[in-house]
């Protein structure tokens, strides 16, 4: 996989990769960034070519960062590792950090937790949720009150 991104941002999507998801290290080290051929290429026209220009190192064979053959690369059609049924879309679409509904339309920030796939609002919410689970699903949508120990003046 290639990133269209400077060394620095790249640090940082691997960083974030490593702590939000469940993607192992071995395929987060195989991101390739930046992405492309170095050609010098300065002009959006430019790092387009030197990306075109790797994706076809990669068809042909001639990429030696390619560890093992994925379905771009493979002539002999589809491995039959890779599934085309339809995936169930089952996802709880109450954001257990905030409590907003979030639109199946517009669903981007998405976690896994015992099974179950969780929709938020933001990636703020997401984050928090990510990090302490467990204090979210015991009490849904209270992450914005302020907790019962805490008395309010008069």
């Amino acid at each position: 996989m290639g990133l269209v991104a400077s060394p620095t941002r790249a640090a940082v999507v691997r960083d974030w990769l490593r702590e939000e998801t469940t993607i192992g290290d071995d395929r987060i080290a195989a991101l390739r960034a930046p992405a492309g051929l170095d050609l010098g290429a300065e002009t959006a026209e430019e790092i387009a070519l030197s990306i075109l220009a790797e994706l076809v190192q990669v068809r042909r064979g001639r990429a030696d960062f390619v560890a093992s053959p994925g379905p771009a690369t493979v002539a002999a059609g589809i491995p039959e590792s890779i599934s085309l049924e339809p995936v169930v879309d089952d996802i709880v679409l109450l954001d257990p950090v905030c409590g907003m509904t979030v639109e199946r339309a517009h669903a981007r920030h998405l976690a896994e937790h015992d099974g179950v796939i969780y929709a938020f609002c933001s990636i703020g919410c997401r984050t928090r949720f990510i990090k302490e689970p467990a204090v979210f699903l015991a009490n849904p949508g209270t992450a914005g009150m302020a907790p019962p120990s805490v008395s309010l003046p008069d």
